[in-house]
């Protein structure tokens, strides 16, 4: 029977999301840790793990995150429907997971299969698998169950070499996603129930772990808390180096615990009145005194009841500390972005309030016959609406202005939400839509530098660069160091003939982000055609450099190599490269580039062939 409602806890869920499988990549996110990373994008070469751990995404240093996307790129390219199924699969996995661990913490078997349902079914998990750039979600929980669980045999066995994995499960959850610093405080609540280690003394009850006290339990966990502290410190310091984390007068401490308050209520009444979820629920940044105070008083009332019942019902405080104390590292008391609370941070946090519901029904249900018969017909009922709101959740997610319409019309029109309308108006040809939408956003938020970027680049992408110069000089004179930006100005002073200026904002980005080969690659092409600028060994060497970056061959590299190589007397060479681009133009089934290439060589050849 335990292999046949894991099978099945296993293929309902997979069935339950398939639906992912034709859904796209988001230009929200999506693009950071996968589309346009270009070291993702080489895939699983030699050099990955150089990379990974090199590397930060979206402000995090999350290097096992990292190998599961390129190793996705390795396997399936930009095969987004691919990606969302690798996803879904771990998901199913980590229910799976949680219905063992719960047999293996003593837990009953309908009741391991109803928890791990609810985990797995719930709507509030839509987000955390349906979204790409979530992998980390189901990746690091992935490992915080084997932890747990290696922890319990661990605890059962006195095996150290159980620990040496417990460590090593650990750190490869904090390398997918830093929110699993709370762990060795949840095995401190699991070591209170359902292991009860702690009895306020020292001995072993006949077929239970040893019963101790609090400093040889705290002194046991050293170890995991000094590397909770090693990923706090990596994590902080990331963060800030990205600019991701707002400093206290943009918001100021009182606004921050008020938004704890009123986020921990919050995300209970999303789990259990799971409407009107959204992709995104921007920062008030003030919030009434009435909503604090309600918050704060029932977070209160439940905190005194679960206390009260501690000795006779332990789980309610084991479940709801586990819920307060998994969403420390998200609450907003250090806040990143402009959210105040998002549907994937209850991914790990409600199994707590979930098993502690499933342990009071199982202990109700259990005192009388009908009570039992009544306690089945609620889950089904439960289990099937889960089913019913995640089936209706799901296809929000399907691209970005699915994700972007569902997150305004539930309140979260931030510029980012509005934002990805407007791209996918451009991606769609509706540039006129798409550039009405863009100055909106610009007018409505005239101090955000991407909101300016964004409507200079799609004035480019429409073919007016001279009027893409005045937003994407905004967007710089906003913020100095925006890299991006500064490309896209180069670009457009390019495509104005005003070489000069397009060169200073290249090698601008080069000196400060060497790693991006559209600078080298633009830069190239200045240095071998412009009769002022002309370097032909300068050039020669940034098609060089962009070409190394490129993580997948790329025509206009390719091209601006061969130009590099032609303006350096080097034709043999340069022919022999626009040769390979013109064949790999035409497996790529891009016709004009193919045309485009040979006229190219034609024209290299004759002036190497002189009269």
């Amino acid at each position: 029977m335990t292999a046949f409602l894991a099978t099945s806890l296993f293929v309902l869920t997979v069935a339950l999301y398939l639906p992912v499988s034709s859904f796209e990549f988001l230009n929200f996110d999506d693009n950071l840790y996968v589309t346009e990373n270009l070291g993702v994008l080489r895939g699983w070469d030699a050099g990955v793990i150089a990379r990974a751990f090199g590397a930060q995404i979206a402000g995090n240093w999350q290097p096992v995150t990292f190998f599961s996307h390129a190793l996705d790129v390795q396997m399936f390219g930009l095969d987004a429907g691919r990606h969302h199924l690798v996803s879904v699969l771990i998901h199913a996995g980590n229910a799976v997971l949680l219905f063992f661990l719960v047999r293996a913490l003593g837990g009953g078997l309908w009741a391991g299969f109803f928890l791990a349902a609810i985990f797995a079914w719930h709507p509030l998990r839509v987000e955390s698998v349906a979204w790409i750039a979530e992998r980390k979600d189901v990746l690091s929980t992935m490992f915080l169950l084997l932890a747990i669980w290696t922890y319990v045999g661990f605890v059962r066995s006195g095996k150290w070499w159980l620990y040496a994995m417990l460590a090593v499960f650990f750190c490869a959850g904090l390398m997918a996603k830093p929110m699993l610093v709370t762990l060795p405080f949840a095995l401190l609540l699991l070591d209170c129930w359902p292991l009860k280690r702690f009895a306020g003394r020292s001995g072993k009850s006949k077929g239970e772990p040893a019963t101790m006290t609090w400093p040889p339990l705290l002194k046991e966990k050293l170890p995991l808390f000094g590397i909770s502290l090693a990923f706090c410190a990596i994590t902080l310091a990331t963060q800030q180096n990205a600019s991701a984390v707002r400093d206290l007068t943009a918001l100021p401490l009182d606004v921050r615990i008020q938004t704890a308050i009123v986020a921990y209520a919050g995300y209970l009444e999303k789990f259990f009145w799971p409407v009107n979820l959204g992709g995104y629920y921007t920062h008030p940044h003030a919030w009434p005194w009435w909503e604090v105070a309600l918050s704060g008083g029932f977070l209160l009332a439940v905190s005194c009841t679960v206390f009260r019942v501690r000795h006779s019902r332990p789980w309610w405080i084991v479940g709801w500390l586990w819920y307060v104390g998994t969403l420390v590292p998200v609450i907003g008391l250090v806040q990143v972005g402009n959210q105040w609370m998002a549907d994937r941070y209850t991914y790990i946090p409600t199994i707590g309030i979930a098993a502690a519901l499933v342990c009071e029904a199982v202990t109700w249900a259990g005192a009388s016959r009908s009570r039992n018969v009544m306690g089945t017909l609620a889950a089904v009922a439960v289990l099937a609406a889960c089913l019913a709101a995640t089936s209706k959740q799901i296809p929000t997610w399907r691209n970005s202005r699915t994700v972007a319409a569902n997150a305004i019309s539930t309140g979260g029109g931030s510029s980012g939400m509005r934002t990805n309308v407007a791209i996918s108006e451009a991606q769609a040809g509706r540039m006129r839509e798409a550039l009405r939408a863009f100055e909106s956003i610009c007018r409505d938020y005239p101090s955000d530098p991407d909101a300016f970027n964004n409507l200079g680049f799609a004035l480019l992408s429409d073919g007016r660069p001279r009027e893409a110069i005045p937003p994407l000089e905004r967007a710089i004179q906003l913020k100095p160091d925006y890299h991006g930006a500064r490309i896209n100005l180069g670009k457009a002073y390019f495509l104005c003939g005003a070489n000069d200026e397009a060169i200073a904002e290249f090698e601008n980005v080069i000196r400060s982000d060497p790693g991006d080969p559209s600078a080298y690659v633009y830069a190239a092409m200045i240095y071998a055609s412009d009769p002022k600028l002309r370097d032909p060994g300068k050039a020669v060497q940034r098609a060089e450099t962009g070409i190394s970056l490129t993580p997948r061959e790329n025509l206009s590299a390719i091209e601006a190599l061969a130009t590099a190589y032609s303006s350096a007397g080097r034709f043999r060479e340069s022919l022999e490269v626009l040769e390979k681009a013109a064949r790999l133009a035409k497996s790529q089934g891009k016709l004009e580039w193919e045309s485009r290439l040979r006229k190219k060589s034609e024209a290299i050849r004759s002036q190497a062939t002189p009269p």
